[in-house]
């Protein structure tokens, strides 16, 4: 929310609050400059956490503009590796997650002795399968439910996949192409 529409509607109910003018259908003064207050308290907030998520997306566009000036700096890689790993935590959008992972390899390969990106790999891998495994278990349910979901077979094949596990990926892609021969 902008800061003018919450200036907008502050400025609306104050004088929702002038135009009863003190004692008017129940409702005391008092009770109306509480709602002004309250409303006032909750625009800060607004305010405060719009900036933070508007800080975190510029840092990550300011850190890839970086990057791609000068692909070769570790520090720059390892930076926006763990930018995109603190905007997974906040939104818990896989596609973060994974272009964290990928930029922390990156950096890795750029500096193979560092400990600091070798810890991050490990966290972000850790992350990941957890991630991997819950959709694993919201799949599962799925077919379990509906036997005959193709594509829900393929998917759970495909999450099996990344977290390494070939035998169940073979069972769940086996499972998909009986459900179509032409597949």
């Amino acid at each position: 929310m902008q800061f003018p529409q919450i200036s907008r509607i502050i400025s609306r109910t104050s004088l929702f609050i002038k135009s009863f003018g003190g004692q008017a259908r129940g409702i005391s003064i008092f009770t109306l400059l509480r709602i002004l207050g309250v409303a006032i308290v909750c625009a800060s907030f607004l305010i405060y956490f719009s900036d933070q998520n508007v800080q975190s997306v510029n840092r990550i566009d300011a850190l890839e503009k970086a990057v791609s000036l000068k692909p070769s700096d570790f520090n720059k890689r390892l930076r926006l590796a763990l930018s995109y790993e603190e905007e997974f935590k906040k939104t818990s959008n896989l596609q973060n997650l994974e272009k964290a992972l990928e930029e922390a390899k990156v950096a890795q390969q750029l500096d193979p002795q560092n400990l600091n990106a070798q810890r991050l790999i490990l966290r972000l891998n850790k992350e990941n399968s957890a991630e991997i495994k819950k959709e694993i278990q919201q799949v599962a349910t799925i077919v379990k439910n509906r036997p005959d979901y193709q594509a829900a077979w393929l998917k759970l094949a495909a999450l099996y996949e990344k977290l390494g596990d070939e035998k169940n990926a073979h069972d769940a892609r086996n499972r998909a192409k009986l459900l179509n021969q032409n597949f």
